[in-house]
């Protein structure tokens, strides 16, 4: 069974090498690896084709100028190009364990449409060997994808992009990447993606890393722009959840108070522009008068 891995690309010069060599680490070795660049203005075509020479399962594209300019496009570009019945998404700056595709295949090769394994967080590669194992109560196998968000809204956590192997008619039928979003991306192409899988199987040693960056990038996500995107983001999330008999609406419950959570700091305005998204929580901290101050 062929894998095909989807890395979209920009400015990952300095960080691309070492999520390849993950991916040439993997002991499943039928695998195309298909790499769309966004516009990168470093180095980061020259190492592409270093690594494409090295191994001939390794393509890169360039995203056509006419096509819009996000990681989005460049993922569904990928999707377009890919000849794998199952994909494996993957940022430029993340990486997989070697076992990762090996074990969530062997899992998935039923009838099930989505495998997912654990993650660690890490800063540096010399960091992997430490990197520890984040233990989550939603670790298990599901029967739907709307009891598996269920479960991610009631411990308040996620399952990033790279965790997942997917079935390609799963996509095809969930849709492709929303290219006009800015923000949490991976949420809502997910949350459509488990909600048409008909078996979610968690596999325990299929790791991966998630690397976590320093203070600059992380101040981007703070943005009165990334915030309204954001909002934009759960709000297409909650209309894919409302044809769903769900009994409490945990997952947009969680999102909505830790979201709120976040802008009452940062851009409390945003609030007001929001009433009706985020009417739960406001009506609790409406009854602290000094929020109430700082939203007038």
């Amino acid at each position: 069974m062929l894998i095909s891995i989807i890395i979209p690309s920009y400015n990952r010069a300095h960080l691309i090498g070492d999520t390849l060599n993950s991916i040439l680490d993997q002991t499943y070795k039928s695998w195309e690896c298909i790499i769309v660049d966004d516009g990168s203005t470093d180095n980061t075509l020259e190492i592409l084709k270093a690594y494409q020479a090295k191994d001939e399962r390794i393509h890169f594209y360039l995203r056509p100028e006419h096509r819009l300019k996000s990681a989005n496009t460049c993922r569904n570009i990928g999707i377009e190009k890919s000849n794998g019945d199952f994909l494996q998404f993957l940022d430029s700056d993340d990486l997989l364990s070697p076992n990762k595709i090996k074990l969530q295949l062997q899992a998935i090769l039923d009838t099930s449409d989505v495998a997912y394994g654990g993650y660690r967080y890490f800063k540096k590669i010399e960091d992997i060997e430490g990197a520890k194992k984040i233990p989550k109560p939603y670790y298990k196998n599901y029967n739907t994808g709307i009891s598996f968000l269920e479960a991610l809204g009631n411990s308040g956590s996620f399952v990033p992009p790279h965790a997942y192997l997917v079935r390609k008619s799963c996509v095809f039928k969930s849709g492709m990447w929303d290219e006009t979003l800015k923000s949490n991306q991976d949420g809502e192409f997910f949350c459509r993606v488990l909600l048409k899988a008909n078996y979610i199987k968690y596999v325990p040693d299929s790791e991966v890393y998630y690397r976590i960056h320093d203070a600059p990038r992380v101040s981007s996500l703070h943005t009165l722009n990334a915030f309204e995107e954001r909002i934009r983001s759960w709000k297409i999330i909650q209309k894919h959840l409302k044809p769903y008999d769900l009994n409490n609406g945990l997952y947009i419950k969680s999102a909505k108070k830790n979201l709120f959570r976040m802008i009452v700091i940062k851009h409390p305005k945003l609030i007001l522009k929001n009433l009706i998204f985020f009417r739960q929580p406001l009506i609790f901290k409406l009854k602290n008068n000094r929020f109430t101050k700082r939203i007038l």
